[in-house]
């Protein structure tokens, strides 16, 4: 596997961190990878790792104010991030012209590559969205989920602490420490970030059809995103659309004790696709 990095610079001027993982043969495929909040495309080595032993090539950023992209830690707008991963993939069809692409977003990046599509209705083949933001718990808060909704739009770059329980990542207590010791990890989000999240959140289950092949992957004891949810988009939208859970596990199939079973179901999806 070959590794290669890189900073993009956006029309608007901000500065995103790319990076490739290469296959050691020419690629079969492409799959761009979005990470979730507070994290950055630095923890997916895995998932690279699985997806180039089978020929992908892998092409990742870091969303605005996470990992080693610019701006204000936490700080990120909907739409900024649905133009930034517009790039990426144009990258990526760019290098690998006439090969199959395929998107893969977790967590908050799985919504914001669902929203991507939904929007760009990109030339692509497929999608894994790994336990997507498409509701939270925080809507049964009252109180702070009108604050954010109100303060999102008055103070809109204020950024403040998520509370996401790091213990809920994975079961297994050596990710859990990899995640709490990583300098690169931040617990922040902005309240225009919150804001926009609720709005997308609502717009993607109100999506009536998913313009391409998507595969959900979701644990059952997922408590940092809803379950529940995916449940209810496969359900009532409509597509070519899979949704695959696995009883017990945590918010990131990815790292899980389990991982190696959970990619072979991802690449096993993807091939056909191709």
């Amino acid at each position: 596997m070959r590794h290669d990095e890189q900073t993009h610079r956006t029309a608007d001027g901000a500065s995103i961190f790319w990076q490739q993982w290469l296959p050691e043969g020419d690629p079969v495929g492409v799959v761009c990878l979005v990470h979730g909040l507070g994290e950055h495309s630095g923890r997916y080595g895995y998932v690279a790792e699985r997806m180039t032993d089978a020929g992908y090539a892998v092409y990742a950023l870091d969303l605005r104010g996470h990992g080693n992209s610019g701006g204000t830690r936490g700080d990120l707008r909907v739409d900024d991030a649905v133009s930034d991963i517009a790039d990426l993939v144009a990258a990526a069809q760019s290098d690998n012209p006439d090969l199959p692409v395929f998107l893969y977003g977790h967590s908050l990046g799985g919504l914001l590559t669902m929203t991507y599509v939904v929007r760009r209705r990109p030339a692509v083949n497929g999608m894994v969205a790994s336990a997507p933001a498409l509701d939270s718990e925080l809507r049964e808060q009252k109180v702070k989920f009108t604050a954010a909704n109100i303060l999102g739009g008055i103070v809109p770059g204020v950024t403040i602490p998520t509370g996401l329980d790091a213990e809920g990542v994975s079961r297994d207590p050596e990710v859990v420490a990899a995640y709490l010791a990583d300098p690169l990890v931040h617990d922040k989000g902005s309240l225009a970030l919150a804001k926009q999240t609720f709005s997308a959140m609502d717009a993607m289950m109100a999506t009536t059809r998913f313009p391409i092949p998507l595969l959900i992957i979701h644990g059952t004891a997922d408590r940092l995103t809803v379950p529940s949810a995916s449940r209810v988009f496969a359900d009532n939208t409509e597509g070519d659309i899979t949704l695959v859970e696995y009883p017990g596990m945590y918010h990131e199939p990815h790292n899980e004790p389990e991982k190696a079973e959970v990619l072979d179901e991802v690449l096993a999806w993807i091939a056909p696709h191709a």
